[in-house]
């Protein structure tokens, strides 16, 4: 007498199931960068005031801005917080 082996595979239900389009959007949301508008926004008050009674070529970027941008850099790459 042979007993059939029982599949268990046919008879499970997944519990889990994925909204793929928004599992997209996430993964799309994770790259996405997002600029400070304050930043924007005091670009010109800024650098004038930097280049007030300087002597040479002028800044062409605020600080404010380099410090944004090393921000993002230290959370794309995960760099360590380093304290001087």
């Amino acid at each position: 007498m042979i007993i059939p082996f029982p599949n268990k595979f046919s008879q499970h239900s997944p519990t889990n199931t994925v909204n793929w389009s928004t599992y997209n959007q996430s993964l799309v949301r994770q790259r996405e960068v997002v600029i400070a508008f304050d930043v924007i926004n005091n670009w010109d008050t800024e650098l004038k005031e930097m280049n007030k009674d300087k002597v040479g070529e002028p800044f062409h970027y605020p600080d404010t801005f380099l410090l944004l941008l090393l921000g993002y850099a230290k959370v794309c790459f995960r760099f360590a917080y380093m304290a001087n």
